[in-house]
């Protein structure tokens, strides 16, 4: 035990740890609220390991409102003044390393051990030395695999054999690039390689906890590193990117590989602009960068000169993007709005009122803004002699600017006359009504007509049929 560490614990979680100490319990914080406090992070979770079995647990805090948060895992959560404090039971021996079948032929790693202390045992199954960290406010800090001197130098490593562990669960191998990105550590060399060794039991974990790791690492720092690192792993839950890897463009307007390209974009998707960005909103964009050049191989040709042409890449694009955020599992109004990003992320936009007003009458604004985002990205990802178009963007945002400041219509409910106007002129219910009020946006949008109800209403009777 490190007694020269201290860790206030909000006094809630103490009397958790009090009460099982009272009937006879071992209790610790343990795992990440450890972690995150000694980084000098937010605790937003406190966890509670213990040697009472979940009945126990019950059995101690019958006053106590008790959530069911994984009782097949051993794991109850008490309700407390700052939320549920999950209660784990110590893992040990109904626990056991895989079958060595599973494991490298040259593991020598040594075995479970089942003279360890429970506690001991319990941290032994945790993921990464960084997490297999307990406190107890009278003993101190347990550290058995190295955790702190790890946590001090910003490394993660598997516990005691990083193999076995992500044979227990493969999404580890994805938390770990999330650790990479999101904290910046460095993965130990014997942990990179046994990812890389297990990156095909990923397809044995729930697509709902691969996409959430995956949107977590999207919010890190680090990615193309970390992306061109470790792209056979990500390859495994997106095969779509496989045909990038290395594919060559020999286009003047491209100085990467399209797998290259692909990372150097999302790479630069918060890079400054002058429109705004939601960070709510930077994990999908860099989700539609992943995707948005994808169709490349299969759409490449090469002209008389040696040039190399990619003619209807971004709809293929579009398809894969679909395709893969469904597999994800991703919301479909997001997986719809990104498919459309790339749909159109190399459409030209002339910086013109009218084509503005109808790129918004498609897209809506919030998406319009969303598009220039991921064009940028995609134009600094380009070679550095071809990135005039960045000023032509400015110009769009101004334009769309204009559109705000001056309230135009670039809607049917933008309009001043609406369907009813049109049934009280005597005009019958029915389609013809629709393309009535459709006629009319084009006019204003054209500025031929104005925007107010007299001017509306005189040209419906210019376009009724006389007589």
């Amino acid at each position: 035990m490190n007694n020269l560490i201290e860790i206030t614990i909000p006094p809630s979680v103490i009397e958790i740890l009090q009460i099982l100490t009272f009937n006879g319990f071992d209790a610790y914080v343990v795992g990440g609220c450890v972690r995150d406090y000694l980084l000098g992070l937010s605790v937003k979770d406190w966890d509670v390991a213990t040697s009472a079995s979940p009945q126990e647990v019950v059995d101690c805090f019958p006053h106590s409102r008790i959530l069911d948060f994984g009782i097949e895992h051993n794991t109850l959560a008490i309700l407390t003044p700052i939320g549920p404090v999950e209660i784990t039971t110590y893992r040990t021996n109904h626990h056991k390393d895989p079958h060595p079948n599973d494991l490298q032929p040259n593991d020598t790693s040594p075995k479970y051990q089942w003279h360890d202390s429970p506690l001991r045992q319990d941290l032994r199954f945790r993921d990464f030395t960084i997490n297999a960290l307990a406190y107890h406010p009278k003993r101190g800090i347990y550290d058995p695999f190295g955790g702190l001197a790890d946590l001090d130098q910003k490394i993660l490593r598997g516990v005691s054999n990083p193999d076995a562990r992500f044979c227990e669960d493969p999404l580890r191998i994805l938390r770990a690039l999330r650790f990479a990105a999101t904290k910046n550590f460095y993965i130990e060399f014997s942990t990179r390689a046994a990812m890389l060794n297990r990156r095909d039991l990923l397809n044995r974990s729930a697509w709902e906890r691969i996409t959430s790791e995956l949107m977590i690492f999207l919010t890190g720092h680090n990615l193309k590193s970390l992306f061109m690192s470790y792209r056979d792993i990500f390859a495994v839950i997106l095969p779509e990117i496989v045909p990038s890897f290395d594919f060559e463009q020999k286009n003047p307007y491209h100085c990467f590989d399209v797998w290259r390209h692909t990372i150097e974009s999302i790479d630069v998707v918060t890079a400054a602009a002058p429109w705004p960005l939601n960070a709510a909103d930077v994990p999908f964009l860099k989700l539609t960068m992943l995707f948005h050049d994808l169709g490349k191989p299969s759409c490449w040709s090469l002209d008389n000169r040696g040039i190399g042409h990619f003619y209807g890449h971004a709809g293929v694009s579009a398809a894969l993007a679909t395709q893969a955020l469904q597999r994800l599992k991703i919301d479909s109004k997001i997986t719809d709005t990104i498919s459309t990003l790339v749909q159109y992320h190399d459409t030209p936009i002339t910086a013109s009122l009218k084509e503005v007003l109808r790129w918004l009458r498609t897209l809506g604004i919030e998406t319009f803004l969303l598009l220039l985002h991921v064009k940028k990205a995609n134009i600094l990802a380009q070679h550095p002699n071809c990135r005039g178009n960045l000023q032509e963007l400015e110009h769009l945002y101004r334009i769309v600017l204009t559109v705000q400041e001056q309230n135009l219509c670039y809607t049917l409910r933008d309009l001043c006359i609406n369907g009813n106007d049109l049934i009280a002129m005597g005009i019958p219910a029915g389609p013809h009504i629709g393309s009535l009020l459709e006629s009319l946006l084009e006019k204003v949008m054209d500025g031929v007509c104005p925007n107010t109800h007299d001017a509306l209403m005189a040209e419906v009777q210019r376009e009724l049929p006389q007589g």
